[in-house]
């Protein structure tokens, strides 16, 4: 049973989450997003929205100046060549115009939010995971779901817990296939499929449960979960996660 639902339906896009199985009726529901986020500075912090739209809004002004200044350097150098801006009949002229073109189409992308390339980790691997679940799945009331704006808000899980009853455990996957190590964040965890396969535990009474793969370090002498440039530009997946999810949730 797939469906997949649209939400916050404009006149030229719509949000959709992809459901599979009754999602009404689950007892437990394990999910992750599939939108693709956009290129930011600094590492991927956990649960910390403001530190991303920060980062992301950095890279956007930094890039855009960047961009600003190269055009104004470019239109100098074609003012010193010609005599003639409007001259047609040049090179230079149709080379500027080229230029021109390119620059604001790149200066357009740039503000609206480039999407990053480089999504092989974050999060490419959780929904490698969740379909390795949904294959080896013989749990008659657990449901799977795909869900839309789940790398900058929480619109798509919202949605999801909306139609999802009051009862229903909800477990979402983020990023777990780097070399950093498993955490599993909520509650409902079995302690010995913890134990058995080194995935620690922050216990935490919420609605949604996580597991992820982040390093933790200080930051302002707090305990911050993340994952640095270099984990997330990882090349190869941690083989070692992806058995350790699917003993989690047997």
């Amino acid at each position: 049973d797939v469906r997949v639902i649209e939400y916050d339906r404009q006149k030229k896009s719509a949000n959709r989450n992809v459901y599979i199985g009754n999602i009404e009726d689950a007892k437990e529901i394990i999910c992750t997003y599939y939108d693709t986020p956009t290129k930011s500075f600094g590492p991927y912090v956990f649960f910390d929205r403001e530190a991303q739209k920060r980062q992301t809004l950095i890279y956007l002004l930094s890039s855009s100046l960047l961009l600003v200044f190269l055009g104004f350097f470019f239109t100098l150098l074609y003012m010193n060549q010609v005599k003639n801006p409007f001259d047609f009949t040049s090179g230079w002229t149709w080379l500027a115009m080229a230029g021109f073109g390119g620059f604001f189409y790149l200066l357009s992308q740039y503000t609206k939010g480039k999407a990053s390339k480089k999504t092989f980790i974050r999060n490419t691997s959780s929904i490698l995971a969740l379909l390795m679940l949904l294959k080896k799945n013989n749990q008659e009331k657990r449901a799977f779901a795909f869900i839309d704006e789940g790398c900058y808000g929480n619109r798509g899980l919202k949605e999801l817990g909306r139609l999802a009853s009051k009862n229903c455990r909800i477990v979402l996957l983020d990023s777990i296939g780097s070399n950093a190590p498993l955490y599993a964040i909520g509650q409902g965890f079995s302690e010995m499929k913890l134990s058995q396969n080194a995935i620690q535990l922050k216990e935490v009474k919420q609605r949604v449960n996580y597991v992820i793969s982040a390093s933790e370090q200080l930051t302002k002498g707090q305990p911050t979960l993340l994952l640095t440039k270099k984990e997330l530009e990882q090349k190869q997946l941690n083989q070692e996660n992806f058995k350790k999810i699917i003993a989690l949730f047997e």
